[in-house]
């Protein structure tokens, strides 16, 4: 919905506790797997040759150190979450992270910068990791630095998982066009992440379409890739 600079309301982050439980579920049992098998994997190993007195005593020392490194590494677990994001909220100032030790980390429209290249847009995006962990965000200038933008609740196990978080998006672009008319945001922006730059709504014409292709392109691949092993 396209808003004013008197109308443009605060939005908060919404979580779903359901299905925040389904994905820990799903990620305890498989964390639960892959230590079994690290700690099995040793005695998968041994055979006749080495069932020796030296070999279990390896293995002794194997299992103490995994143990030890899963320990340390849940400590420290524990320890940087506390800084974790339980909730987001956009409104007329900007963007407020409210953290789980109580700190809210702000990121103001007024704080934005401009790109000093003439060229180079001030709201952009990015595309992170790499294959199947790769992802596209949203970047800004701030301290005239680029930085990541996040929506989402950054810990499934001390937060939910929020489910609004292309509708925060979408209002904090909006914001940055009400209050900071002077920053440029790249038209990648809104076809990256399927924003109707009018109203600032999701382009679900757009997204279907751009799904529908990629299924097609990849039904294609697997065709070639299918008669090519059995010609």
């Amino acid at each position: 919905m396209k808003y004013t600079s008197d109308t443009f309301p605060e939005l908060v982050t919404l979580t779903n506790p359901k299905l925040t439980l389904l994905v820990r579920i799903v990620f305890l049992l498989f964390t639960t797997f892959l230590l079994v098998l690290l700690y099995l994997l040793p005695f998968a190993l041994i055979n006749d040759y080495t069932n020796s007195t030296e070999a279990y005593i390896l293995i002794g020392l194997y299992v103490l150190l995994l143990t030890y490194g899963i320990y340390k590494f849940l400590k420290e677990y524990k320890k940087k979450n506390t800084t974790a994001i339980q909730k987001i909220i956009v409104n007329k100032l900007g963007i407020q992270y409210h953290k789980l030790n109580g700190e809210i980390e702000h990121l103001l429209y007024k704080d934005l910068n401009k790109s000093k290249q003439p060229y180079s847009k001030d709201i952009f995006t990015k595309t992170t990791g790499v294959n199947i962990s790769s992802k596209m965000v949203l970047k800004v200038l701030y301290n005239h630095q680029e930085r990541t933008v996040s929506f989402q609740n950054t810990d499934i196990f001390y937060t939910s998982i929020s489910t609004n978080s292309r509708e925060l998006r979408q209002h904090f672009l909006q914001g940055v066009t009400l209050y900071r008319p002077d920053l440029r945001i790249a038209d990648s922006v809104y076809t990256d992440f399927f924003i109707n730059p009018s109203s600032f709504e999701f382009d679900k014409k757009g997204y279907k379409k751009t799904m529908i292709i990629a299924l097609i392109i990849s039904i294609i691949i697997l065709a070639i890739v299918f008669l090519s092993i059995n010609l």
